[in-house]
């Protein structure tokens, strides 16, 4: 059998308390003549909180002596604090086993990012960390294309990070695409981080995810396998530049974010002339969607009211006309 005083109680009672102060003042504690007018099992409980907490030490059969709360305290502290200190003594051992290791460590992470033009990180935590380590050391500016809202624990994860990064002042441009407008919680984020000085623009197009930081080195999302994408590093000075001009082109073109109070706002005209254009260029209805970035009910809704408003009963007849008229070109183009 265990020893009921093994587990100290969490608390001390108002009647161990008072059991404990009779005890003091008759320097033992007898059964059954405890001087108190309360039930058996009262006084049981109250004396085996006091014996659980060492203030109660047996002295013969039915008889107890008070202990002082100081000599109560080291028996019961002493094992964890003897505990504490291997722990402690453990913990150093494992760090002097393992610090020889670090410079070789970092050498070889240096090396690996001087000589690896691209790099494959197949695993979450990986971008993660790697994001983090390339984020400290950013000195000029991140550019990024997002091809959606991010979610709230995506949110959480980067928004700290780029509010250091503004702190520390790297301008950010994030491009997004226009039909993220129509979340009132993205527009609140918008307005957080716009605030805070970072910089936010809307597109009728965002291919896919691009993260580019100080024009050295690019995160692009790696979809080769089922599951959450990894991604392919790329610091190969070259093509980093070619990413760095392609979203910038893009950012040329984007329209500065706006806050709205419903929908889509400024960019409703852009929201358009994207379905518009890849109609003309005779997309279906399930590409159109996939590249602006939107679900497929939404796209045919929209094709279905630009229908209606041109009196149109074809989507060929709507591609003709949006030629005809010019709605088909790049946006930010003429109208």
């Amino acid at each position: 059998m265990s020893d009921p005083a093994a587990d100290p109680p969490a608390e001390l009672t108002p009647d161990a308390t008072a059991l404990y102060a009779r005890a003091l003042g008759e320097g033992v504690l007898l059964a059954g003549r405890e001087g108190l007018d309360w039930a058996p099992e009262r006084i049981a409980a109250a004396r085996g909180q006091l014996a659980g907490l060492r203030l109660l030490r047996p002295s013969g059969p039915g008889r107890w002596v008070p202990a002082s709360p100081e000599a109560a305290a080291a028996e019961l502290v002493g094992p964890l604090e003897l505990e504490i200190r291997r722990r402690r003594l453990e913990a150093e051992r494992t760090r002097t086993l393992l610090r020889p290791l670090r410079s070789l460590y970092a050498e070889a992470h240096r090396e690996r990012g001087r000589s690896a033009a691209v790099e494959l990180l197949p695993e979450v935590g990986q971008v993660r960390a790697l994001l983090d380590e390339v984020s400290r050391s950013c000195a000029r500016e991140v550019l990024v294309s997002q091809p959606e809202a991010l979610e709230g624990a995506t949110l959480l994860d980067s928004r700290p990070r780029d509010l250091d990064l503004l702190a520390r002042g790297v301008r950010i441009r994030t491009l997004y695409p226009h039909v993220v407008l129509a979340s009132p919680v993205v527009q609140r984020h918008f307005a957080l981080m716009t605030e805070a000085g970072a910089e936010i623009r809307t597109t009728g197009e965002v291919v896919d995810r691009l993260i580019v930081f100080d024009r050295r080195i690019a995160f692009l999302p790696d979809r080769s396998r089922p599951g959450p994408p990894g991604a392919l590093v790329v610091r190969e000075p070259a093509a980093v530049d070619y990413l760095h001009r392609v979203l910038e082109r893009d950012w040329d073109h984007a329209r500065p974010f706006a806050r709205t109070p419903l929908g889509y706002g400024d960019a409703a005209d852009g929201v358009k002339r994207a379905i518009v254009r890849l109609l003309a260029a005779g997309h279906k209805d399930e590409a159109i969607a996939h590249r602006t970035n939107m679900s497929v009910r939404t796209c045919r809704r929209h094709i279905a009211e630009l229908m209606r408003e041109w009196g149109v009963e074809s989507r060929f007849q709507a591609g003709v006309l949006a030629a005809r008229l010019g709605l088909a070109g790049e946006e930010g183009g003429p109208s």
